[in-house]
C-alpha cells in the first residue's frame, strides 16, 4: 500500500487480508481484513456487498474462534507487520453497501459490531 498502510475508512493501519484459519473441526474461517486502530486495538473488518446480520456474526465468530484462541500468534503478527504492541482488545467492523430504501433488511443493533456504509460513488458514511 502506498499510503502508510492506512485504510480509507476509520483510523486503521492494515495488518493482513484474507486470513484463513483451519479450526479444530477441520472447517475454515476467513477474515477479510485485520487492522490496528490508533489505540492499538485489533480491528476485525468484514467487507460485504450485502446487508445481513450474518456479516456481523462472521466478525464475532472470528474473534471468538481465532483471536481469543491464538492471542500469542496475533500479538506476534501485529508486532511483525505494524511494529506495535497489541492492547489485547478488539473492535469488530462490518463495511457494507449503504441502504437504498427504507425496506431493506432490519439489522440487529444489539451487537458490538461497528457498521460502515459505502456507496458506489466511493463515499463512506458512518452509522
Amino acid at each position: 500500500m502506498n499510503n502508510d498502510s492506512k485504510l480509507p475508512f476509520g483510523d486503521f493501519t492494515f495488518i493482513t487480508s484474507e486470513m484463513v484459519v483451519k479450526l479444530e473441526n477441520n472447517k475454515r474461517i476467513v477474515n477479510d481484513i485485520l487492522a490496528l486502530d490508533s489505540q492499538e486495538n485489533l480491528v476485525i473488518i468484514e467487507l460485504k456487498s450485502i446487508r445481513s446480520n450474518k456479516v456481523k456474526q462472521q466478525a464475532i465468530d472470528f474473534e471468538n474462534k481465532v483471536i481469543k484462541q491464538e492471542k500469542e500468534f496475533i500479538e506476534s503478527l501485529i508486532m511483525l507487520i505494524a511494529e506495535k504492541k497489541w492492547s489485547c482488545s478488539c473492535r469488530k467492523v462490518a463495511v457494507w453497501k449503504a441502504p437504498t430504501n427504507a425496506t431493506n433488511i432490519r439489522i440487529n443493533k444489539q451487537t458490538d459490531v461497528e457498521l460502515y456504509n459505502y456507496r458506489f460513488d466511493g463515499l463512506v458514511t458512518e452509522t
